[in-house]
């Protein structure tokens, strides 16, 4: 492999990110993130209609077109995300699990770019079990496992829309699960009937976020406890900001509770937006199990991913 960098695309339901980064150093030069997500291209396409291969390739060469330093035409880029899916650029099939951390059971799909680019351009697809998916993650897990994994039974926490936790054993991901955590808290905070009762802040109140957690621990109906977040505010107990602490602890909490009595290694990967209140609700729960990737490494775990699955590319 002699190519000095390569474009680095992550490719979700609601944004786009498209970065350049210089190898082997993986260092970011440039980096370019807008809400042009998957979804709202596939909409998009279904209106307009036309090819929709074209659409998606045509909004890349306008990202690729826009970054300052000089790209030559050897320059690959490597897609993962939802763009591989059915409202993506072109589905591809799941790899299945048990799947090596080596990255060599992926599907990886060579993207033609036609007229709108020369660049080599190759798709990674997603991962499923009997029961789940996932796109993207896999490639995530790919740049998190470092080199001082020795094997053990370990569950990697990806939180987010919909989080993941992702277990491995003997060098393999054998299982994973996807929780629906943070599109259940975004719809009961804007479409139920909580609303009245929620007020959105930037800052987390630590003492109502660990009562919502503890709450959890007690395995009490979900429907009842959220009705219940609606009463206290009625009743002046709460107040819609307290209360909007205390929903986030009882909806982490709720994904989190079963983890008290897992065996293995636990390893918390958050982005800066969710890290603090994973991080207080894993040590609301006591557990002495627990790692935590720094914000840094998480922030560029998708990169680190797919320069391996470069590397499986060229033969590296």
């Amino acid at each position: 492999m002699d190519f000095t960098h390569f474009i680095s695309v992550d490719w979700g339901t609601s944004n786009l990110r498209v970065q350049l980064i210089k190898t082997p150093a993986l260092e970011i030069l440039e980096s370019i993130k807008l809400s042009e997500g998957v979804k709202i291209v596939f909409d998009r396409w279904r209106v307009e209609g036309g090819d929709r291969e074209d659409l998606f390739l045509s909004l890349l060469k306008s990202q690729v077109e826009s970054l300052k330093n000089p790209i030559t035409k050897t320059c690959p880029i490597i897609m993962s995300g939802m763009v591989s899916s059915s409202i993506g650029l072109r589905e591809l099939p799941y790899a299945q699990v048990p799947f090596g951390i080596d990255g060599k059971g992926l599907i990886i799909n060579e993207i033609k770019g036609g007229t709108y680019l020369k660049n080599p351009i190759y798709m990674i697809s997603g991962v499923r079990t009997n029961e789940d998916v996932m796109r993207g993650e896999e490639v995530q897990m790919l740049g998190l496992i470092d080199k001082n994994y020795q094997g053990e039974e370990m569950c990697f926490i990806l939180p987010g829309t919909h989080s993941k936790h992702i277990l491995l054993n003997d060098g393999l991901i054998i299982d994973f699960k996807t929780y629906m955590t943070g599109e259940i808290f975004e719809m009961l905070i804007k479409h139920s009937t909580l609303s009245e009762a929620l007020e959105k802040v930037n800052e987390m109140d630590p003492s109502l976020f660990e009562q919502g957690v503890l709450r959890s621990v007690e395995g009490r109906s979900l429907l009842h406890e959220w009705f219940k977040v609606r009463t206290s505010h009625l009743l002046k107990k709460r107040s819609r900001v307290e209360n909007h602490s205390y929903l986030s602890g009882l909806l982490i909490g709720e994904e989190l509770r079963y983890l008290k009595t897992y065996p293995g290694k636990i390893r918390l990967a958050a982005g800066s937006s969710l890290y603090q209140q994973y991080v207080l609700a894993l040590k609301v729960l006591q557990l002495s199990n627990v790692e935590f990737v720094s914000k840094e490494e998480e922030s560029l775990s998708v990169v680190k991913g797919q320069w391996k699955v470069l590397n499986i590319v060229y033969g590296s």
